[in-house]
């Protein structure tokens, strides 16, 4: 994945949640200009505490929070977490957008529950904001959040908080690695991972899909006659494609599910391919696969 230049990258927070006494001073020229403001700044590590805690927002209530990312916290993590947790782990809408030099705003990704997040206009998050092994340390969402490409550099981002209802808001903005420990070397076919076998002589690994358009490569290393896949998210609609070596797909696998070679073919090093068909992620605890090789 290549990070995105946080001159572009607003992320606009909708969630139900109380209001907020500090405001900063916007011109005109920035984004939101009409809606208040508080600054924050996003922390370096996922251990860290919220930069929000016990807020209080009221149904309807809206705030933009202005997001400093440190040169630091840019070029020690791979992605950024903007994580609204809520009691009930839902009820909060996540938008993140784009913005042109001109700072015209354009919906990207959103999320309305913990589980995952997809393109701002996937119909089943229906956004009132939005007219459009290999796992380490896995992380988990306590509320709607989104999991983007860190920045380039140092920079300033911008997300929403909107309440739905009465509800109270505790908000996590870190910078992180990937908890993939094959990202993003495997995001192509040329690099896949070469699968190797593990203490009980089982030929498979494990991958998550953690940010928009993740794809993820692996080889079996030796000559095998059945690929088994699963995925521990149905919200991801994650899918694995198999592949021989001279670039044929022979199937595509959903959660459950394997593919055998025929048994006129001879055993061969295969390739897995995996994917969300619904262009959605998650935190890496509910965006775990595993793809295995017999």
């Amino acid at each position: 994945m290549r990070k995105l230049s946080l001159g572009l990258l607003l992320i606009t927070l909708i969630v139900l949640i109380s209001a907020c006494d500090v405001t900063v001073t916007v011109t005109p020229s920035e984004p939101f200009p009409n809606e208040e403001k508080e600054a924050i700044s996003a922390n370096s590590s996922f251990d860290d505490d919220p930069v929000v805690e016990g807020l209080r927002l009221t149904s309807g209530e809206t705030i933009v929070y202005k997001v400093s990312v440190s040169s630091s916290v840019a070029s020690n993590s791979d992605v950024i977490y903007f994580d609204a947790g809520t009691p009930s782990g839902d009820g909060v809408e996540v938008t993140a957008y784009s913005v042109s030099s001109s700072n015209k705003t354009t919906a990207l990704y959103g999320s309305t529950d913990q589980d995952w997040f997809g393109l701002a206009d996937d119909p089943d998050l229906n956004l009132s904001s939005v007219s459009a092994q290999a796992v380490e340390a896995q992380k988990a969402c306590s509320g709607p959040c989104l999991v983007v490409p860190a920045p380039s550099g140092k920079g300033d981002a911008y997300f929403r908080v909107t309440a739905k209802r009465n509800t109270e808001l505790t908000l996590y903005v870190f910078g992180t690695t990937y908890s993939d420990e094959n990202e993003p070397q495997n995001d192509g076919r040329a690099n896949a991972t070469i699968v190797t076998r593990d203490v009980d002589n089982v030929l498979s690994d494990q991958g998550a899909i953690e940010t928009i358009d993740d794809v993820d490569w692996f080889e079996s290393g030796e000559n095998v006659a059945t690929v088994k896949f699963s995925a521990s998210n149905d919200a991801l609609g994650l899918r694995a494609d198999v592949y021989n070596t001279a670039g044929t797909k022979l199937t595509t696998l959903s959660d459950g599910a394997r593919y055998d070679l025929p048994l006129s073919e001879p055993l061969q090093v295969l390739q897995v391919r995996v994917y969300s068909q619904e262009s959605r992620a998650a935190a890496s605890a509910d965006a775990i696969y595993s793809v295995e090789f017999e």
